[in-house]
């Protein structure tokens, strides 16, 4: 009897298990070469754009007592001044100017390089988040200017407010002055000196704020105090965006700058 063996089969299996794992390896070494290009050319805009919105953020919520001075002529000047961290005296003194009295003006220096600072600014009155009336976060900053204080006879002071569009997660944003939002109020100094307590938002209106002042004293040495109302109103018929307006409510600054 014959029997017929059967063809010998030979079965070759395609080793799959080593082609994915090449490729995960080099998957992950794309990964970490474009992770480490990445943090080598974006990372310290990101980092410092990171700082900005932490710093812009702390501006946004700045608050201070409402019982804080953050403008004084003469009485409590040379007091003030002694918390340099806080207080700074008139900049024109660097100058070489002298100023006829001493004077303290409040300036955050821990945010001054990433204030939004105009031009003639020498102490922070006022600064956080104001609403629009259309419900945009705003950074509001008041601060007052002082002129000709090297003089006994008048010192001119400006009492000045804007609103600053926040900047965006994107690094190239920055904090962006509202066009033609600034408002002013104006006084000549004779006596007694303009004093100016911390600014406060109105908790009961988010488009509103508020600069307690005094400018008088009673027969019996009381200072009579008064408040300077701020508000950001949207756009009309005398101005083409929003803007603030200063007024004072009540007090000698009413009568002088009423409007």
């Amino acid at each position: 009897m014959c029997f017929m063996k059967e063809p010998h089969q030979l079965h070759y299996e395609v080793n799959l298990r080593r082609f994915p794992r090449r490729l995960v390896k080099w998957m992950l070494a794309v990964l970490v070469l474009a992770s480490v290009y990445a943090a080598w050319t974006f990372g310290p805009r990101a980092l410092r754009h990171g700082r900005y919105l932490a710093a812009q953020r702390a501006m946004l919520r700045h608050t201070l007592a409402h019982d804080m001075l953050v403008f004084d002529m003469e009485r409590f000047a040379t007091e003030l001044l002694k918390n340099e961290k806080l207080y700074r005296p008139w900049p024109e003194l660097q100058s070489g100017r002298h100023a006829y009295a001493p004077a303290a003006f409040y300036y955050p220096f821990k945010l001054d390089p990433y204030l939004p600072t105009p031009r003639g600014i020498d102490g922070v009155l006022f600064m956080h988040r104001i609403e629009n009336p259309a419900g945009d976060d705003r950074l509001v900053i008041a601060w007052i200017s002082v002129r000709n204080m090297n003089t006994a006879l008048t010192t001119d002071i400006s009492i000045s407010a804007a609103a600053y569009e926040p900047a965006k997660l994107k690094p190239s944003t920055t904090l962006t002055l509202v066009p033609g939002s600034k408002a002013q109020l104006f006084h000549t100094t004779y006596w007694p000196p303009l004093r100016l307590w911390a600014g406060q938002p109105d908790p009961h209106d988010p488009t509103h704020f508020t600069i307690p002042y005094s400018l008088a004293v009673g027969s019996e040495g009381n200072e009579w105090r008064r408040t300077i109302d701020g508000w950001l109103r949207g756009p009309d018929q005398d101005h083409p965006t929003e803007h603030i307006v200063l007024d004072a409510r009540d007090g000698p600054l009413d009568f002088i700058h009423g409007l």
